[in-house]
């Protein structure tokens, strides 16, 4: 179809077009949610009331625009080594459905919300990716808010950090390989000013020897007694954060039992962090021996002006088990809040009552509540600049606190989501020593 605005591809839609295509009979709609994931998000955040499925969505009566993504090309695939058939998708289409998303809301005058259900390991976990970045602007526009999932991965093994002990110089970071395995990509961020340089070591005791470091350094290496190639990228001073990240890219890795030795040079700081790629881009059958729950955050949910929620089982008042858990790499606080995240009542793409669980279905209910703070801000002008920073702090400040813990923390963040909390911080009825 014709792209929308000054788009180069894409196809715009608007509801009297689909209204058009579901009269005509048509079931699959150009551009129909293959899996049910998304359909589940827009009804938690905005579905209408449904009496007779006992469901209503937590901002009913606001309107839905969504942007179906492009999925991930293959040769980018390829090239991380991210199955063909898993979900998928580039950074840089993603910053395209906000920019085309923002294009719109100011053609029709309204306020809006981005609600992300997505998430990713690249990146230093500091929020500093170009995502990142351009959220945290975007979220600084009055009458805009961003309300992202903090991830699934808090239980999953995908990450490992690390202090180098002084007087050995190195640490070894085991990594459980599956049998199915068939690659995966790998990022160690090192916290400056440490420097630092790998060997690596496969199950049959075979040693990549270690090189130093320098701005810019890529190896490939053919194991001999394996069928395993690794390629080796070095970069000192990564482009956005200038902090040092070498990039590990198996393919065909043997199963069992690999060795990361990792060294660190300098008198400083001398820790960093491991990351596997997310659920879904590698095999359950693979993670560390001796992995850490914490800085488990996705990106672009560490972005600072991003409203970021973690998950809850709201039937037990307890966090969810695999819920990932702060704080950023730079040790600023992610996520902001809680949100339930098992089973929660949604709407499938079939029209039927259904359930979601995951940190989607709690960045859903966070969405909702940002839609109805723009309501009273923006839409009847009690807060002409409100944006997503200002509905951050009131959130966090009206937010529920059980006593039980000591907040902010890494895994609920400031408390649990309490909208009418918010609203009472927004009138000063509510103390807070935040």
């Amino acid at each position: 179809g014709e792209p929308p605005g000054d788009m180069r591809y894409g196809t715009a839609y608007t509801a009297e077009d689909i209204d058009h295509l579901l009269q005509e009979g048509t079931e699959n709609l150009p551009g129909y949610d293959e899996n049910g994931h998304g359909t589940k998000v827009a009804s938690i955040a905005a579905g209408s009331a449904l009496e007779d499925r006992n469901f209503i969505g937590a901002a009913p009566e606001a309107s839905i625009a969504f942007v179906k993504l492009k999925p991930a090309k293959p040769s980018i695939r390829r090239l991380q080594q991210i199955p063909q058939d898993a979900v998928a998708y580039e950074e840089a289409d993603m910053m395209l459905a906000v920019r085309y998303l923002d294009m719109l809301a100011s053609e029709l005058g309204m306020p809006l919300v981005i609600c992300l259900a997505l998430g990713s390991n690249s990146g230093g976990h500091t929020g500093a990716t170009p995502l990142g970045l351009y959220l945290s602007e975007f979220a600084r526009r009055a009458g805009r808010a961003v309300a992202a999932a903090a991830g699934n991965e808090g239980n999953q093994g995908h990450h490992f950090y690390g202090e180098i002990p002084p007087d050995t110089g190195y640490l070894d970071v085991e990594l459980r390989v599956g049998a199915n395995e068939s690659g995966f990509q790998m990022n160690l961020w090192g916290n400056a000013p440490g420097i630092f340089s790998v060997e690596v070591i496969s199950p049959s005791g075979e040693k990549i020897p270690r090189i130093f470091s320098r701005p810019l350094e890529r190896q490939r290496y053919e194991f001999v007694f394996e069928n395993t190639v690794l390629d080796l990228q070095y970069e000192q001073a990564e482009v956005i954060s200038g902090d040092e990240r070498l990039l590990l890219l198996f393919r065909d890795p043997t199963p069992g039992i690999w060795r990361i030795r990792v060294f660190a040079r300098g008198d400083l700081d001398s820790s960093f962090h491991i990351w596997l790629p997310i659920t879904g881009f590698i095999s359950d059958d693979t993670y560390f021996l001796r992995s850490s729950p914490d800085t488990t955050v996705t990106e672009p949910a560490n972005a600072e002006g991003v409203i970021t929620f973690a998950g809850y089982d709201a039937r037990e008042n307890s966090i969810w088990l695999d819920s990932s858990r702060g704080l950023t790499r730079y040790q600023r606080q992610k996520p902001d809040l809680a949100a339930p995240a098992v089973e929660v009542s949604a709407i499938d793409r079939r029209g039927n009552a259904g359930t979601l669980t995951g940190t989607s279905a709690a960045a859903a209910l966070g969405a909702g509540a940002c839609a109805l703070f723009l309501e009273w801000g923006i839409v009847r002008d009690n807060f002409s600049t409100m944006d997503s920073v200002t509905i951050q702090r009131y959130l966090i400040r009206g937010a529920a606190r059980p006593p039980v813990f000591t907040y902010p923390n890494q895994l609920w963040g400031y408390g649990l989501l309490d909208l009418y909390g918010g609203f009472q911080a927004v009138s000063g009825s509510r103390a807070s020593a935040l």
